[in-house]
């Protein structure tokens, strides 16, 4: 049987009217099947447990992987009676429940567990992921708004397609004066799209002395370059400032004579002058490179610089324990080289745990004090043969030296120079303190006004007369001579005998 056209517009009119009713019962069905459960559950700030959160809200699903406080911080936008409703006694097990926007939240406490539960609608459950992902969006625009750091991204032929605030005003900054034909749009980049890992970059800016410096990192995302620049210039300052000092000490130190080496905390060399590198015979080159401390020593030991060890295990142990005592303060020490010379070594620490060492030469000082060494034995020697006590004072008033026949008479058997004039004038004074001698010299020796020899006669408590002569000596020194009086009278007349005979 044919169909008119107008039973075929009536037909496709009813069709479609009722694809529409089946359409919008559809999606009534849908608004209003349940939205699974989700839920967290946590044992103290952990996260031990959790059901259907990603596909329910993945930004709170971040949050829970981050503990109960993070969570709560994401909840308490949304949920305005947040707060009573994690105000539980932790002994009780007990239920609060809030509700915001077709979602519900369900708190449940007992002992250090909390568990948290979102049931709604799927309709709900679609705006609310919505809201979550906007409200995340929001944030994360305004951090790359507001961060103090430059971002930018760039395409694939480095080409900035997007910047935040602070990288456009530096940009504002960088454009010359005389570019007012050049267009606003796309960016000219701050900064060179291949440059070192990890180094310092400048960025000029007209009317501007000094250059600002950043330490810039891209990742690479796919075609896109993410950028981030991180002023350093405060740094870069730093940085030349220290070396300048350095430099500064480095021309300082160039004119000693002592040998200087300094190491930082690491123990690593980052200061020599040329006078450590002509003592020890180590290159320049070699220094140059910052060697470590021990690196350094095994390198003097093989040139010689070193004293030669007569017991490996204690020569092991001295070079071991050089560091620490070093540190300590407490390290200086003569070195007695193979070839005869003399270093004087000496180690300071520094309050940041740098470590000093000066080294200088000490042979001619060594050979000269070993010179006076054995001309003061020699002298010695020769005025322990002599008859006559002898004794010698300092400008300051202690002992020098006495002879043998110094010790015997006055009984001096301890060291010198622990024994003051004042102390030794007493004792002289015991001997016979009626002699009138004692008002002229007084308790500390001859006074100012006695510049000339003293000479006095003494008589003992034994009956032993001693002829006693006080001899200047300049600077304040004074030698004391005590002789026999009967000695010194045959002696006398032997002396006129002889004078007589010529």
């Amino acid at each position: 049987m044919p169909v008119s056209p107008l039973s075929f517009v009536a037909l496709l009119l009813l069709g479609l009217a009722l694809a529409l009713l089946l359409r919008g019962h559809l999606r009534d069905r849908q608004a209003d099947r349940p939205l699974p459960h989700a839920v967290l559950l946590f044992d103290g700030d952990d996260l031990v447990d959790s059901a259907g959160i990603a596909a329910v809200d993945p930004v709170l699903h971040d949050a829970a992987r981050q503990g109960l406080a993070a969570t709560v911080t994401v909840l308490r936008d949304r949920f305005a009676d947040l707060g009573s409703a994690l105000d539980l006694p932790g002994s009780a097990a007990l239920t609060r429940s809030v509700q915001a926007g077709g979602i519900h939240l369900i708190v449940e406490r007992w002992a250090d567990y909390s568990r948290l539960t979102l049931t709604g609608t799927a309709e709900a459950g679609t705006a609310q992921r919505i809201a979550s992902l906007e409200g995340e969006l929001r944030i994360l625009r305004a951090i790359a708004e507001d961060t103090p750091c430059p971002i930018w991204r760039e395409d694939a032929e480095n080409r900035v397609i997007w910047a935040n605030r602070i990288y456009l005003d530096l940009a504002d900054r960088a454009m010359p004066p005389d570019s007012a034909d050049v267009p606003a749009w796309p960016l000219r980049p701050l900064f060179p799209a291949h440059s070192e890992p990890g180094a310092s970059l400048p960025l000029a800016l007209p009317g501007e002395e000094d250059a600002l410096w950043f330490d810039v990192t891209r990742i690479t995302r796919g075609a896109e370059t993410l950028g981030f620049a991180v002023n350093a210039s405060r740094i870069v300052a730093a940085e030349a400032t220290r070396k300048e000092f350095v430099q500064t000490l480095a021309r300082t130190f160039a004119d000693l004579r002592t040998g200087l080496v300094v190491f930082d905390r690491r123990r690593r060399l980052v200061l020599f002058n040329p006078a450590f590198s002509d003592l020890t015979g180590l290159p320049p080159e070699f220094l140059a490179r910052r060697p470590h401390v021990r690196t350094m020593l095994d390198r003097m030991r093989d040139a010689g610089i070193l004293p030669e060890p007569r017991d490996w295990t204690l020569w092991r142990n001295r070079i071991a324990n050089l560091q620490t005592r070093a540190e300590q303060g407490s390290y200086c020490e003569n070195w007695s080289l193979p070839d005869g010379r003399v270093f004087r070594v000496t180690g300071r620490p520094h309050p940041d745990g740098a470590l000093a060492f000066f080294i200088e030469d000490a042979t001619d000082e060594i050979s000269l004090s070993r010179h006076l060494r054995l001309g003061q034995d020699a002298l010695l020697e020769m005025i322990d043969h002599l008859p006559q006590a002898i004794a010698i004072f300092s400008g300051s008033g202690g002992m020098l030296l006495c002879n043998r026949a110094y010790g015997e008479l006055w009984g001096v058997r301890d060291g010198l120079p622990d024994r003051p004039l004042v102390q030794e004038i007493a004792l002289w004074r015991q001997a016979d303190p009626e002699a009138t001698v004692w008002d002229r010299i007084g308790a500390s020796g001859p006074t100012g006004e006695e510049t000339g020899t003293t000479e006095a006669r003494l008589v003992r408590e034994d009956g032993r007369h001693l002829q006693m002569r006080l001899l200047p000596l300049g600077r304040g020194r004074l030698a004391a001579e005590f002789t026999d009086a009967a000695q010194a009278t045959d002696t006398a007349r032997e002396m006129r005998l002889v004078v007589g005979r010529t």
